[in-house]
Formats: structure tokens, C-alpha cells, sequence
């Protein structure tokens, strides 16, 4: 009995040791608006992180260029889940 208790607690140890280690994931991907900024237009998106963090992020290209900010293209991927991800071990 006293092993299976001392499983439990490794178990768990070791649980919530590697999801500090890999990072927070994203949980969702909420769109907000599309923004027109003179003659660029994009798409403007929350990513919300399994930590509670919410990140912004920007869809420019019809889609194909995703990047960390509104509006910016400094940190980008080219797939939504990619980013989404980059941005939720990077934070807010």
C-alpha cells in the first residue's frame, strides 16, 4: 500500500515537473476583428495559453503568414497552430 502511495506522489511529481519544463500550450485561438491598416488588411487573433496568459497575434496573406503582435511581423510561421505555440512558451 505505502508503494503504490509513493507511485502516486512520483507520478504526479513528475507531471506537473514536465509541464513547467515544456511550457505553457495553447488552448484556443479566438478570432477578433480583421483590421484594415492602410493598404494592408490582417486578420487579429487572441491565443489563449494553457497558463491563462493571452497573446495577439496577427494572420496576414489570406492566412499564410501568422506572427506574435497586432499588426506586427517581427516573430512569424507559417501555420496558425505553429505560432500559436511559439507564442505561448514565449509569453505575453
Amino acid at each position: 500500500k505505502r508503494s503504490r502511495i509513493m507511485r502516486i506522489v512520483i507520478l504526479t511529481t513528475l507531471f506537473t515537473s514536465s509541464t513547467s519544463i515544456f511550457g505553457a500550450q495553447p488552448k484556443s485561438i479566438k478570432h477578433v476583428e480583421d483590421v484594415v491598416d492602410g493598404e494592408s488588411i490582417y486578420g487579429y487573433y487572441i491565443v489563449i495559453c494553457s497558463n491563462g496568459e493571452e497573446i495577439e497575434v496577427s494572420a496576414f496573406d489570406n492566412k499564410e503568414k501568422w506572427c506574435i503582435g497586432k499588426g506586427l511581423q517581427d516573430v512569424c510561421q507559417k501555420r496558425q497552430i505553429k505560432i500559436a505555440k511559439v507564442a505561448c512558451k514565449k509569453g505575453a
